[in-house]
């Protein structure tokens, strides 16, 4: 993400009222306002490091679930979206700490297998719902 791409963020621009969907399957990210009110503070932030605040924002607004697709192939969705935030967050979490103690860290050549088994998982899950 660039940073001049980051820099088009609104954190506190109107959302559009109503329900926003499509014809077929969706993926989708659906806030309450507690929800919303704690992806605007997370899109608000300033952060120096352009890498990092681009993995925040792709984290903050990673989708939750997919919609238009039968019951049991969203739960299954759902359920690897929710596992790739866990080991995206984690990773993201590693690589901060490493960037701080040694800024010359590519995290762009890590090796994680947990966010490498996790991406594998979500993309099974989207064939097959989608299949």
């Amino acid at each position: 993400m660039t940073r001049q791409a980051l820099a088009t963020i609104r954190p506190f621009a109107l959302a559009p009222a109503g329900r926003v969907g499509g014809e077929g399957p969706v993926l989708a990210l659906r806030l309450d306002d507690r929800g919303l009110d704690a992806l605007r503070a997370v899109l608000g932030r300033d952060l120096d490091d352009i890498f990092l605040r681009g993995v925040q924002v792709l984290l903050a607004v990673c989708p939750r679930a997919l919609e238009g697709v039968a019951p049991e192939a969203a739960e299954r969705a759902g359920e690897a979206l929710a596992t790739y935030r866990v080991a995206a967050g984690a990773w993201l979490m590693r690589v901060t700490v490493r960037r701080s103690v040694d800024r010359a860290y590519d995290p762009l050549t890590a090796d994680d297998p947990l966010m490498h088994d996790a991406g594998r998982g979500l993309v099974a899950a989207l064939r097959d719902a989608l299949a």
